[in-house]
């Protein structure tokens, strides 16, 4: 088997384009239960990594999810502005996977606010 970390996900939303930016605006993501993810189980994607083509998505919510025996990181958001993440139930993250996770993380993203969730195990 091949050291490689596995990058399978349950829940991807990803935003691209070389011509044409484009974003998410007003996503919502709740009341959803996932289960035993193989590595990461809600990642939100940008347009470019590049700071200087920053066009980040705009009004992200993740509310209300449960979140078990997750192989990674459980909710990353990623090149988002005003995300909120609120809510939630994480029970068990980071169980496969040999370098660095969290339960909840922002990653470049700005004013994100991560609000009454729950994180265990």
């Amino acid at each position: 088997m091949s050291k490689r970390r596995r990058r399978g996900r349950r829940v991807l939303w990803q935003n691209g384009g070389h011509k044409v930016k484009s974003r998410f605006d007003g996503l919502l993501i709740e009341g959803c239960h996932l289960v035993r993810t193989t590595a990461m189980a809600s990642a939100l994607r940008p347009y470019s990594k590049d700071p200087d083509k920053w066009f980040p998505s705009l009004n992200v919510v993740i509310r209300k999810n449960l979140l078990e025996d997750i192989g990674g990181d459980a909710i990353k958001v990623e090149g988002s502005d005003h995300a909120l993440v609120e809510h939630n139930i994480v029970r068990g993250a980071r169980r496969r996977c040999n370098d660095y996770a969290a339960g909840i993380w922002p990653w470049a993203s700005d004013n994100t606010v991560i609000q009454f969730n729950e994180v265990s195990g």
